[in-house]
């Protein structure tokens, strides 16, 4: 049924907004233009374009934009690119993601360079040699957010796909050096834990304490529990975990854990339990 004044094919369920309504949401705070390779600061969850943040923070260690103090040494350990929000990005914004590729190209060919190989630029590291020149490029390349802002874009739900996190994932990581997922962040920031069973039938793990990055994912403690309930690391997915009784994603990173629950102390409690089904 339509409702009285709405615009032809415009449902309940499927409302047309205005573009520049959403700039606020999917900009950079830094280059103004639409995000491009989005990251995130751990710290403080405020997302920019990687070469922007990356330039920044080449010469500070605060956040652009609330001013928190990222770290005091090596900032850029504490941005992770936010695939799911770029994703976003780019289905909102008309071609933006083909007009990105070509300045790109054209950015590599002026200098006589081969363009990057697109399957690999997904976890480009921040510490390579080449890495400043990439950040040159998406900087040159950062779409100016006014252009399209006044065009109309249907808004629609996003879902990600169920693609387990390794050990592999959390190496490319940008800010990651290849020395530190060597020796599994052990020099980095840690967090202990305290991992409980949820229900009676379910085993309590014997080694319920662990202390591991804080890069480390909820997924990497799912594999962890489900090896030792199990002794099977692939049943992952019939665990889920909760802290606070409020269920963790799969996604979230421990960092990301503790931000969102300063006031509890260490080691934080982490209770496991059999998949909740809703």
């Amino acid at each position: 049924m339509k409702r009285k004044g709405q615009n032809p094919g415009q449902t309940a369920k499927n409302k047309r907004v205005k573009l520049k309504s959403l700039n606020h949401l999917i900009t950079c705070k830094l280059c103004k233009g639409y995000l491009i390779e989005a990251a995130t600061v751990t710290e403080c969850l405020h997302t920019f374009c990687k070469s922007c943040i990356v330039k920044y923070l080449e010469t500070k260690n605060t956040c652009p934009d609330c001013g928190i103090l990222i770290h005091h040494s090596h900032p850029l350990h504490y941005i992770s690119l936010d695939r799911t929000l770029q994703d976003v990005v780019y289905k909102l914004v008309p071609n933006l993601l083909q007009r990105e590729r070509e300045r790109e190209e054209k950015f590599y060919r002026r200098r006589g360079l081969e363009p990057p190989n697109r399957e690999d630029s997904a976890t480009e590291k921040f510490h390579t040699a080449g890495g400043a020149t990439a950040a040159s490029s998406n900087a040159a390349a950062c779409g100016a957010a006014s252009t399209s802002s006044a065009g109309y874009q249907r808004v629609g739900n996003h879902s990600n796909g169920d693609s387990g996190v390794d050990d592999a994932d959390s190496r490319h990581r940008p800010g990651i050096t290849s020395e530190a997922a060597n020796n599994y962040h052990r020099g980095g920031e840690q967090v202990s834990l305290r991992l409980v069973t949820a229900e009676p039938e379910l085993k309590q793990i014997d080694r319920m304490f662990v202390r591991l990055s804080t890069l480390a994912t909820v997924t990497h403690v799912k594999k962890y529990i489900a090896m030792q309930v199990f002794e099977d690391a692939s049943r992952f997915k019939e665990i889920d975990i909760t802290c606070d009784n409020q269920l963790l994603g799969k996604d979230h990173s421990l960092k990301f854990v503790i931000i969102t629950r300063s006031s509890r102390p260490q080691p934080l409690t982490l209770h496991y339990c059999m998949k909740l089904q809703f």
